[in-house]
């Protein structure tokens, strides 16, 4: 006949040592989580910006000449500036601009 080790029951019985395990497993825990490295904003660029810009009851053509052209030129004196791609459509205009990978 063998007899299997009942945890329960040693914990029981040894409910000292078990509040002794539990409170310097809880101090470890609150000091490893206090040593925790953090790191609010992490370091990394976003180098694509989407504009857009509406303009209720203009045609695409006007659009992309009175509002995309316009602020392409403007896009392009950024210091960063690598390409711009526009989409133009009746009242909306949309530039994916992309800046250089040194930025």
């Amino acid at each position: 006949m063998s007899d299997k080790f009942n945890l329960s029951g040693w914990a029981l019985r040894h409910q000292t040592l078990i509040m002794f395990f539990m409170l310097i497993l809880g101090i470890a825990g609150a000091l490893s989580y206090m040593g925790l490295g953090r790191q609010e904003d992490p370091d990394f660029t976003i180098k694509t910006v989407v504009v857009q810009a509406f303009w209720p009851g203009a045609t695409a053509r006007e659009m992309e000449l009175q509002v995309t052209d316009k602020l392409e030129k403007k896009l392009q004196e950024l210091a960063f500036f690598d390409n711009a791609v526009s989409y133009s459509k009746p009242g909306e205009t949309l530039i994916k601009l992309t800046f250089a990978d040194y930025t």
